[in-house]
């Protein structure tokens, strides 16, 4: 069983340790991400396996869950409320291997108006994962409508 493997544009080795009677795996990941930077990741301690044959197979399935996890290729999907009569769109954005919380007010038309106004906040926060990076960014929006309108 080979150590090495190649998923998406990242290179995966896989290093199993002896620990007493198993083979603990562990795992280096090497790649670029969006800015083509390189970076490398090592995990160890992903379990125990009774064959090293077993702890290659985890390490490299456990790696390329990882990169699904954090690189995703495809763009994540903005939420959307309404709040008041002002609808908010939080889209968080990937900066490294952190989530930017990125948000959208938008104000409709005054009377007076022939069209209305979209405000874009994007320096509010970073976040390990999408979900409260999306979350911060909404209440971020309705915090500032609810102090400014």
């Amino acid at each position: 069983m080979s150590g090495h493997a190649k998923y998406r544009d990242w290179s995966i080795k896989v290093a199993p340790v002896i620990h007493g009677d198993l083979f603990r795996a562990c795992v280096v990941v090497t790649g670029s991400h969006a800015e083509g930077e390189p970076q490398g990741f090592v995990f160890n301690d992903l379990g125990d396996c009774a064959t090293r044959d077993a702890a290659y197979n985890r390490g490299i399935a456990w790696a390329k869950r990882w990169v699904d996890e954090n690189f995703r290729r495809r763009k994540p999907l903005p939420m959307k409320i309404q709040h008041r009569e002002w609808p908010i769109t939080s889209a968080p954005q990937r900066r490294g291997h952190l989530w930017q919380a990125w948000v959208e007010v938008e104000r409709g038309p005054w009377e007076d108006e022939g069209q209305g106004e979209i405000f874009h906040f994007t320096d509010i926060g970073y976040y390990d994962t999408q979900k409260p990076a999306k979350q911060r960014g909404l209440e971020w929006a309705k915090a500032w409508l609810d102090s400014n309108y």
